[in-house]
């Protein structure tokens, strides 16, 4: 059940050009200057930041901006939970986990980037390529991985899904896909999705430019 709402919240969400660029933080040092700037794109700006769970060390505060500065008083890592809406009325929101850490917990990469080949005799082609997702967090999850093509008028067609429990250090390996495809302009977009727990879920997400398929 999870798994499919899952999948269709991803493909609703792809339409939509709006999301959290930051995937994590970086670890504070006792007694030395930090300064982060949340990074989000789509939508219309100014955006405006708030922390929904979680807490700074002393030391840190973050603004409605999305800075986060300060001098932390102790080295301990945190993560914060926190949302981002634009200036449209209504705004779009979005919402993610921020843990420290060295590296982002979901890396995605192109094993074999997107491309569009003729079908030759019939109106449409293949669209093919291989994503690759590699879990960075420190707990055990269940990681989705869910490729979609948009066309120019938001529709999404499905291109990969893969769900399995992964390890810190773990990788699926080159995920392949192979679709035929109507005629359109398309944006291949992957979404990584790992559950640690309730309410502890990081996010990635790739996206290549558009593809012609005639």
């Amino acid at each position: 059940m999870w798994a499919a709402m899952v999948s269709l919240a991803l493909a609703a969400q792809v339409a939509v050009p709006f999301e959290i660029l930051t995937t994590h933080l970086p670890e504070p040092r006792k007694g030395e200057a930090y300064k982060v700037q949340l990074q989000a794109s789509g939508g219309q700006a100014p955006y405006t930041w708030k922390l929904l769970q979680g807490s700074l060390p002393e030391g840190l505060r973050m603004d409605a901006s999305g800075v986060i500065a300060g001098r932390a008083e102790s080295s301990h890592g945190f993560a914060l939970l926190v949302e981002v809406r634009d200036a449209e009325h209504p705004p779009l929101v979005e919402t993610r986990l921020l843990p420290t850490a060295a590296e982002a917990p979901i890396a995605l990469r192109w094993a074999e980037a997107p491309s569009a080949g003729a079908s030759g005799e019939n109106s449409g082609g293949q669209v093919s390529g291989a994503v690759q997702a590699d879990y960075n967090g420190d707990d055990p999850a269940k990681l989705t991985v869910f490729a979609v093509a948009v066309n120019q008028d938001g529709k999404a067609f499905s291109l990969r899904y893969d769900q399995r429990q992964v390890h810190h250090g773990e990788t699926t390996g080159a995920l392949a896909f192979d679709v035929f495809l109507p005629p359109g302009h398309y944006r291949v977009q992957v979404d990584g999705v790992a559950e640690v727990r309730s309410g502890v879920v990081y996010r990635a997400r790739l996206a290549q430019a558009e593809l012609d398929v005639q």
